[in-house]
């Protein structure tokens, strides 16, 4: 495990940016702007190179196979749609990876835990702190940082930096069957902080904040 300092353009965040309890975020806001946001504990997140792409090419053939062979199935039982649906999947699954592939080549850290303190930096237009995970013996790292209060709490179940990745990836890609929140809500931290600010979802001193140290 190691602290780096992280542009939010280089962090890719779930499709279920939550922001829920605005008086956190507020807080955060609110030390990040009095210069202090290195007193709070730093974000966690894993880097995408922990799964190949030779891995995900792999998984994706077998997706296409098992889509195949549903289809034959599906179609000896009768259905009407099974032909069709297969040859969407053959068309656009391909191209689910490979503009998952040329997003995470871009921003190649996965935000695993740390969403309010992540949004308040980006707000403030500073650099965000992160721990990154680089290996299974960090996660009893973690435990003991939450005993002692260095960080606040880690959510996750998963007991492996691998399975961790995977499962972040599988919740917006899915599987052969579907499921998978969606490419389109696959954005960056930025890019997530900028969506919030145009549909005005933060109070108005956040966005007139932004705004000003944007321009």
């Amino acid at each position: 495990m190691r602290r780096i300092s992280l542009p939010s353009e280089k962090i890719l965040v779930l499709g279920e940016y939550e922001l829920g309890n605005e008086s956190i975020l507020q807080i955060y806001f609110r030390v990040f702007c009095k210069g202090n946001g290195g007193d709070l504990p730093p974000i966690i997140v894993a880097r995408s190179d922990i799964v190949s792409t030779l891995e995900r090419q792999t998984r994706l053939n077998d997706e296409l196979r098992l889509n195949i062979e549903w289809g034959r199935f599906a179609k000896n039982r009768g259905s009407i749609w099974a032909e069709d649906t297969v040859n969407e999947a053959i068309q656009n699954r391909p191209l689910n990876y490979q503009t998952f592939e040329k997003k995470i080549a871009e921003a190649p850290y996965y935000l695993i835990d740390g969403n309010h303190r992540s949004a308040a930096a980006t707000l403030t237009h500073r650099p965000i702190q992160s721990l990154e995970l680089q290996g299974d013996d960090d996660f009893e790292e973690i435990r003991r940082m939450i005993e002692t209060g260095e960080l606040f709490g880690f959510s996750r179940e998963e007991e492996s930096l691998r399975g961790l990745v995977l499962g972040f990836e599988q919740h917006i890609l899915g599987d052969w069957s579907g499921g998978g929140v969606g490419l389109d809500n696959f954005k960056t931290v930025k890019e997530r902080v900028d969506l919030l600010v145009s549909a005005g979802e933060l109070p108005q001193y956040m966005i007139d904040y932004y705004k000003k140290g944007s321009k």
